[in-house]
């Protein structure tokens, strides 16, 4: 008989290629880079500059037993919201008209920040104050109005965490307002031209978009020329008449300038764009177009680790 000749080993596929196949191309290695990535091309401006209208320093006083921080209902001396008790200052005037703090108080169990004045605050004035405690701050739009403790006056009440408020602790508290535009650097010489700026919508989330729309009067027609300006957010179709802006990712009033000129005569118009902090932010293109690949590239790599396998 022939002698018998060994077959050639068929030794099963290690499963060892494929996983250190599947740890080279490991999505869940690679995402955190990616995303970091993105988020990098999308980097926060500088924040909104603000003016303080009003700024104190409260000592927390246990009002009545049940109220932590101040009141003008006290019954002592030292608890009351003025110089001479816990505020610094109880005070601060704004358009004209002047407020006085009558309470203030934190209760932990609810989580609730109150804030009484004398008067009621205009809708003019809600939309422009922030009230900032420590480091922490609260746009005056997105508390809740409700009756206080000093009879026929307005209280505004946030939601808020406040570690450290107890009787005797101290904080920083101000009232601030955005800081007024600029003065335009280049005055419109004479000549008679206008212009009228507006905006759609003009209240937008973080990254939304606004357009812009500029009507010119006074001009020479085919020779007027347009620009759009903004110290924050992004513009597209700067040096037309109509244009466009995207949000920044922080709260705030933004101040947008457009420029007209025929080259004779020219003027300009500011329009203001209110970003609500509350909206929810709205991804950038750049930022979907990257998402997407992402996600496409994950669900790629999951198919080629079940044909290794299979094979």
């Amino acid at each position: 008989a022939e002698p018998s000749r060994a077959e050639p080993s068929r030794a099963e596929p290690s499963r060892a290629e494929p996983e250190r196949h599947s740890r080279r191309c490991d999505p869940r290695r690679l995402a955190p880079a990616l995303l970091g990535a993105a988020l990098s091309l999308f980097a926060a401006a500088p924040a909104q500059a603000q003016d303080s209208v009003w700024s104190a320093t409260l000592t927390v006083r246990d009002v009545l037993g049940v109220i932590l921080g101040c009141s003008d209902d006290a019954d002592t001396e030292a608890a009351k919201c003025a110089p001479t008790g816990a505020l610094t200052d109880d005070d601060f005037s704004r358009n004209g008209v002047t407020y006085s703090v009558h309470q203030i108080d934190y209760h932990q169990g609810s989580s609730a920040l109150r804030f009484n004045l004398d008067k009621a605050i205009p809708d003019s004035l809600k939309n422009e104050l922030t009230l900032v405690v420590g480091s922490q701050k609260f746009a005056w739009a997105d508390g809740s109005l409700g009756t206080g403790a000093v009879t026929n006056n307005d209280t505004i009440a946030f939601s808020a965490s406040i570690t450290g408020w107890s009787n005797g602790a101290q904080f920083q508290l101000s009232l601030e307002v955005p800081s007024p535009p600029p003065d335009d650097p280049n005055p419109d010489p004479n000549g008679g031209a206008t212009v009228t700026a507006s905006c759609e919508p003009c209240t937008v989330g973080y990254g939304g978009e606004v357009r812009l729309t500029a009507e010119a009067t006074g001009l020479v027609a085919g020779r007027t020329t347009y620009q759009w300006t903004a110290p924050k957010g992004s513009l597209t179709d700067a040096a037309k008449a109509t244009a466009r802006w995207r949000a920044p990712n922080e709260m705030g009033r933004v101040a947008i300038r457009v420029r007209v000129s025929d080259g004779s005569a020219s003027a300009s118009a500011v329009v203001h764009v209110d970003v609500d902090p509350t909206a929810a932010p709205a991804l950038p293109l750049g930022g979907a177009l990257l998402l997407g690949l992402l996600l496409a590239w994950r669900g790629a790599v999951r198919v080629r680790r079940r044909n290794v396998w299979q094979a």
